[in-house]
Order: C-alpha cells, then structure tokens, then sequence
C-alpha cells in the first residue's frame, strides 16, 4: 500500500472515529483518547495529522464539501436545463453512502458549522446557477427560493435517511418534482 493511501485511511478512520462520539457528546467532550481508542492508532500517529480535535472536526468539514462540491459540478448546466433529478439523485447517492455524517447532522444540533457550511456552498452554486437555468427569473425572490430549497432537500435528505423506504431513484425524482413545482416563484405572473 502507498503511503498516501495510508494516509488517506488513518485520517479517514479518524473522522469516523469523531462522527461516532459526536452522535453520542459534544465535540468539548471527546478526547484524544476516545479516538485512538476507536481507531487502533496511538497519540502520537493522531498528532502527525492533527494540533488538536477541533483541527480533526475543519478536516472533517473541508472533506464534506469538496465530495459535496464535486458532486454538484459535475452536472453541466445544460443538463439541469433538462432534468434536475441527476444532480438530485447524486445528492441523495452521497448522503446513502454517508450515512454516519447525517445521522450525526441530524441528532447533534451543536454541529452547526457543518450544516451552515453545506447551505453555504449549496448558495453559491445555486446562485451561480439559476441566471443561466432560469433565464427571466426575478432575482429578487433567489433568497426565498433557496430557502425554500434548501430547507426542503435538507428535510427530505434527513427524513430519507432515518425513516425512508423509496430508492434513490424514487425520492430523486419525486423531490425534483416538488422543486420543480417551485420554480414559479421565480417568475412574475
């Protein structure tokens, strides 16, 4: 194995390590101890990544919204023109395979930096988005609609991920239509 593979596993095992406690105490309440604990690795291979946990916690953040963020461009505009419902699925797709970061979003509401951090990027690049998508929208009513949006994805991504029974398919489709259904807010009548 190579070493940045090796690399690439141990901190990868280390944010699993802080998902798992943060779902159980709050990040001022899980030590350096519990992490090593949980991974098998010492101190001294946690300090070779990490100053401290919090340090571990912005590792955890930044790794969320590049996959999130690389997720999300690559789906061309032109093809949300068509269908929303790839980039949809392809959101639903990343919270299935990680599963442990939203159980921990959703049971842990002093995690808000993560959760603020993914509207945040989700803003950007639906702002960024929507005057090609949308040609003839009114712009004033953007904040309105990506938090309509928004609430409503974050919603639906949670409520999928602890009591849904659809396919990712079923859920991407039937929340684009929902989103589809509130575009007209974007356009006079």
């Amino acid at each position: 194995m190579k070493q940045e593979d090796r690399v690439r596993q141990t901190k990868q095992a280390f944010r699993m390590a802080l998902l798992h406690f943060l779902q159980e105490k709050p990040i001022n309440k899980v030590t350096i101890a519990d992490l090593t604990g949980f991974t098998g690795h010492n101190r001294s291979t946690f300090y070779l990544y990490y100053h401290d946990i919090y340090e571990l916690k912005d590792d955890l953040e930044h790794t969320v919204f590049e996959e999130i963020h690389a997720r999300m461009v690559r789906h061309p505009l032109e093809e949300m023109k068509e269908s929303i419902v790839p980039l949809i699925y392809d959101m639903f797709d990343y919270a299935d395979q990680n599963r442990e970061v939203f159980h921990t979003l959703s049971n842990n509401k002093s995690y808000r930096e993560l959760t603020d951090g993914v509207y945040a990027l989700l803003r950007d690049f639906c702002y960024s988005s929507w005057d090609q998508v949308f040609p003839g929208a009114d712009k004033e009513k953007y904040d309105l609609y990506f938090h309509f949006i928004s609430s409503g994805m974050t919603s639906a991504v949670f409520y999928w991920i602890t009591d849904g029974k659809e396919s990712i398919d079923e859920v991407a489709r039937a929340t684009a239509e929902m989103v589809y259904a509130g575009n007209r807010v974007l356009f006079d009548d």
